[in-house]
């Protein structure tokens, strides 16, 4: 009788165990690779998403409507941050305010406007009186920068500094000088079919020029006047 062939008693189980070891080993492998492929496909999904939204400018559609009586810019600027951390008190009484569309709505130019007044303290220290004019011509013609300056209460009468302040859509410019021998600060702009012009005055004559800390104050107020016209004032 022959010599039967193959594997028999420790042989044979050492063999078993090494190939049962060698096939558990390829399937934690084939199952570890597949998770990392889909958690990596996951990952480069999510982050084409985030890219390509990050790359889309949000819009608005157009403003259409506004109430009658429902805006008022003086009163909107009180509850501004930048205004509101320095003004003491109203001064004018609040009857200056006009909206045509609450005696005629159906007027194909709606103005809105107003002039009012505050007692403020400008870099913390300096006391000074503020008007602010403005007016929107809903449905109106363009209004211009020129009509913004001539809404200035204190003609300057001696210039000592003038420039622009960025991130006004149509267009600004501050005035800094003398009138009667006062020191005086005008700051207009135009945004959509708005204007509005500030007059600064000091209540009492400075050792030194403020127009920096006029200049700071008005550049954190521009933000908040823009999105606001923006946002409100029909298109």
């Amino acid at each position: 009788m022959g010599k039967k062939q193959g594997l028999h008693g420790f042989k044979a189980f050492i063999s078993i165990v090494v190939s049962g070891l060698i096939a558990g080993l390829l399937v934690v492998w084939v199952i570890s690779s597949s998770i990392k492929m889909f958690v990596s496909s996951i990952s480069n999904g999510m982050g084409s998403v985030s890219e390509g939204s990050s790359s889309v400018t949000p819009t608005r559609g157009p403003i259409t409507y506004l109430e009658a009586g429902s805006f008022d810019l003086c009163r909107d600027l009180e509850d501004m941050q930048s205004f509101n951390s320095v003004y003491q008190a109203r001064l004018d009484d609040g009857e200056n305010f006009l909206d045509t569309a609450i005696e005629n709505p159906s007027s194909e130019v709606r103005e809105i406007s107003n002039k009012c007044s505050w007692d403020i303290f400008i870099g913390g220290a300096v006391e000074s009186d503020v008007v602010l004019s403005y007016k929107s011509l809903v449905g109106g013609p363009s209004v211009a920068l020129e009509d913004a300056l001539k809404e200035a209460e204190f003609p300057v009468e001696s210039v000592l500094g003038e420039g622009e302040v960025e991130g006004v859509p149509g267009g600004s410019r501050y005035i800094y000088g003398k009138w009667k021998e006062e020191e005086v600060f005008i700051f207009a702009g135009v945004v959509k079919n708005s204007l509005f012009c500030f007059s600064f005055k000091n209540k009492a004559s400075q050792g030194s020029s403020i127009e920096d800390d006029y200049l700071i104050f008005v550049r954190k107020l521009v933000p908040e006047i823009r999105e606001t016209l923006d946002r409100v004032v029909p298109d």
